[in-house]
């Protein structure tokens, strides 16, 4: 949906999230990558492996995908 009212379009960025400084803000369809990325802003993933892992079971979750998202 767009809305054809927002008239400040120059400093929209289309992407699923957007951090700048320490604010993050995510598209709707987003919301996985926004919750990693705030795991990540507030550093709460032990080492890249914690990351990967979350990444992993978030991204993959559902059967049907664990053949093309996992080796």
């Amino acid at each position: 949906m767009e809305c054809k009212k927002y008239g400040n379009r120059e400093p929209f960025i289309n992407q699923n999230v957007v951090v700048d400084g320490n604010i993050v803000t995510a598209k709707r369809n987003g919301y996985v990558d926004f919750a990693i990325t705030i795991g990540r802003v507030m550093n709460i993933y032990k080492d890249e492996n914690d990351l990967i892992g979350a990444i992993e079971y978030f991204k993959c979750f559902n059967e049907g995908f664990r053949n093309y998202c996992l080796p």
